[in-house]
């Protein structure tokens, strides 16, 4: 292996770690996969695929197809992009790219919701329930409660 395709793969695989950290404040068991198996980058985030690049070059459809491909039944697919001069302190600022259909659903969805603490307490122990269930559980659980908020 030589020394610029070594550095191009530690520096991908710590972005994908300092990726995971940021998700854990929403995901408190993201994890990052590691090599290069497939899948998508990120793992424990239920209801999501999440790819993660460390890119110089601009490819968002090459790697949008990727999240889309490594996602699941119910998984909202999208890329958290590490761009040039945006070093590991400005995790916060990397972009994300998702299809417009998934994020006007997420913002619909949480445009219904107005959670006290209990409720954000309850969708937290929900996620951890999701860890350990099929992916066709979840989506038919995210149906129902899609169901239910239609309905109230």
């Amino acid at each position: 292996m030589t020394v610029p395709h070594k550095a191009r793969r530690d520096r991908g695989l710590r972005t994908e770690k300092v990726g995971a950290s940021f998700w854990r404040r929403t995901f408190p068991e993201a994890s990052h996969k590691g090599g290069s198996s497939p899948g998508a980058d990120l793992l424990n985030t239920p209801g999501f695929a999440v790819e993660i690049k460390a890119r110089r070059d601009f490819a968002p459809l090459v790697w949008l197809k990727q999240a889309i491909k490594y996602s699941g039944v119910g998984q909202v697919p999208f890329v958290m992009w590490r761009p040039d001069g945006y070093g590991e302190q400005q995790v916060e600022r990397w972009p994300c790219i998702i299809q417009s259909r998934h994020l006007a659903g997420l913002i619909e969805r949480a445009s219904k919701y107005e959670l006290s603490a209990h409720d954000a307490t309850e969708l937290y122990f929900l996620r951890r329930w999701a860890m350990d269930t099929s992916k066709v559980q979840y989506a038919a659980l995210l149906e129902q409660v899609d169901a239910e908020v239609a309905a109230a």
